[in-house]
């Protein structure tokens, strides 16, 4: 939908006193429309020309291109037709028929706020009395550029992460320091914090009774321990660790039976990767290209890190022997030079599926433009040509009053 913007309507100095005084009648009061001398009719023209300027009728399919305002009551316009561009994608695709029946699961959704997202479930060899990772490779329209490329991701890790502080939650707003007093969320959970000692901090989830504990090192936070109201139990981080870190991504799981989930993680450039998932007897493998031609940069309270891996592979494993595969297939999108995933193969024992294909659309371009003329509805007695200028926007910034 198209946003409205209130539209200002202003009245422009004569570019000389001398020649105003020569060219226009003497003017007292302000140079508005006397609505008392006016007929029904009159008003009603000028209510729909302000009402006109305002609420502008919505076009689809057409973008007006802002064009220099002519001095002439009738002017020029120009419009653009915008058309989509998408013939990379294909009606249909041939199905390889060597390939064993069946498909690939994927589902698909729509947030609340609007974004498109896939997810495709990763199955993992079973573990003893369900200990096992909950697994996916999902899509978000409105992701960034990350470890399988933009808007793609490894769904089912948990991390601790620092963020800064806001006016709501801390009474200020500031950036990350690297320190302990830090702000920090649960996957994306503000934590709260309850109280602070020497060697600890103890923290509570702004919701679902989560109890987090940060265990200190002067002022560096090693790691956490994380209590679920099940009785679960998580580490986030390393216990041999003696730095500040940005994030803080789930090392071990322990459920209440004593079965435990062992991550395990390789740090490149100030980030995680995830290489390896370990339980009652299978594992999960992570393969990823060291290179990559879109590498992500980003600093935060003062640190650099780059993200510079893409995801190849992931191999479930049962007791030694490869349970599934799945493979990523990437592609470089000009002109923004980023790596967006194009296939999903899933293989198991010698045999494989016909492949997730996926395709991106490159939005709409002006692709031609037609010129029309239109006419000002109105204008006052007084105004002089040149001296009307018709204009839309934001013009009082930080404020909600236009």
């Amino acid at each position: 939908m198209r946003n409205l913007f209130p539209v200002f309507i202003c009245m422009l100095a004569c570019a000389g006193i001398t020649l105003a005084q020569q060219n226009t009648p003497a003017i007292t009061g302000k140079n508005v429309p006397d609505l008392d001398k006016w007929t029904e009719e009159q008003i009603q023209r000028w209510e729909d020309s302000v009402r006109n300027a305002l609420y502008p009728e919505p076009s689809i399919g057409s973008m007006r291109v802002p064009v220099k305002q002519s001095a002439k009551a009738a002017k020029s316009a120009m419009t653009a037709s915008l058309g989509f561009t998408n013939g990379h994608v294909p009606d249909s695709y041939p199905v390889d028929q060597t390939k064993d029946v069946g498909e690939i699961p994927v589902t698909s959704s729509v947030t609340p706020a609007g974004a498109m997202t896939y997810n495709v479930p990763v199955e993992v060899s079973p573990g003893k009395q369900g200990a096992q990772p909950k697994l996916s490779i999902s899509y978000n329209s409105l992701a960034g550029n990350g470890v399988m490329g933009v808007g793609w991701n490894i769904g089912g890790l948990s991390s601790i992460s620092r963020i800064g502080k806001s006016i709501h939650y801390d009474g200020k707003s500031q950036g990350v320091a690297l320190t302990k007093d830090d702000a920090f969320v649960l996957d994306g959970t503000r934590l709260i914090k309850l109280s602070e000692t020497s060697t600890q901090i103890n923290y509570e989830t702004e919701q679902g009774l989560v109890k987090v504990t940060a265990f200190l090192s002067g002022s560096i936070v090693r790691y956490f321990e994380v209590r679920y109201p099940d009785g679960n139990k998580g580490i986030f981080g390393y216990t041999t660790n003696v730095s500040n870190r940005l994030s803080y991504p789930l090392t071990t799981f322990t459920d209440l039976r004593g079965n435990t989930v062992t991550y395990a993680y390789t740090l490149s450039y100030n980030r995680y990767y995830i290489t390896s998932i370990t339980y009652t007897g299978a594992s999960v493998i992570f393969q990823y290209a060291t290179t990559r031609p879109d590498p992500v940069i980003f600093y935060e309270g003062g640190l650099k890190a780059t993200d510079n891996r893409l995801l190849q592979k992931i191999e479930c494993k049962s007791n030694g022997a490869t349970f599934r595969t799945y493979e990523f297939t990437y592609q470089t999108s000009y002109p923004q030079n980023t790596s967006t995933l194009t296939q999903i193969g899933c293989s198991a024992s010698g045999k494989s599926f016909n492949p997730l294909r996926f395709y991106y659309g490159e939005g709409k371009t002006a692709t031609s433009f037609t010129k029309a003329e239109t006419q000002l509805l109105e204008w006052y007695t007084n105004a002089q040509p040149g001296q009307l200028i018709v204009s839309k926007g934001k013009f009082d910034y930080g404020t909600d009053n236009d």
